[in-house]
């Protein structure tokens, strides 16, 4: 598992240095043809990384119920973020992974709900959770890079 949490901190990383010259307005700017942002991207990221790890194994998480309606699956995409949210985000964008890598090896998630993802994967442990959850933010990062290559013309 120690490869597998080292992948989380390292998409992110990834991310980050992939839209660090991007301004706040280019953060929020809904691309034609895609239904959000890269913010949103990002909160979304940071919303179902503690949804499949924390909630689905009876944990405190440590988003609130608004981020969650905002960057939660199905949600609009449309909130625009100020620069104070962005760089509150930004900052738990790279301490979260370092927290569950410290939550799991300590013995936190002693126990996981079974759910099945939108991508009709059905987890069962907390190890599957963390794969799962890698596999999405990878995805993820993909559709940024699309985004950027149309915001950056």
């Amino acid at each position: 598992m120690e490869l597998q949490l080292d992948i989380i901190s390292i998409t992110r990383a990834n991310i980050l240095e992939y839209i660090k010259d991007l301004t706040i307005e280019q953060v929020n700017l809904i691309p034609s043809n895609f239904n959000n942002s890269i913010g949103w991207q990002v909160s979304h990221l940071l919303v179902t990384q503690q949804l499949l790890h924390y909630k689905l194994s009876g944990n405190d998480f440590h988003i609130n119920k608004e981020s969650i309606e905002q960057y939660g699956k199905g949600s609009s995409g449309k909130h625009q973020l100020t620069i104070e949210e962005w760089k509150k985000t930004l900052s738990k964008f790279l301490s979260f992974p370092v927290q569950l890598e410290k939550d799991y090896k300590s013995g936190l998630f002693k126990t996981c709900q079974t759910y099945t993802t939108s991508y009709n994967v059905t987890l069962n442990n907390i190890k599957e959770a963390i794969v799962f959850n890698n596999i999405h933010e990878a995805m993820h990062f993909g559709i940024i890079m699309t985004m950027k290559k149309c915001i950056i013309k």
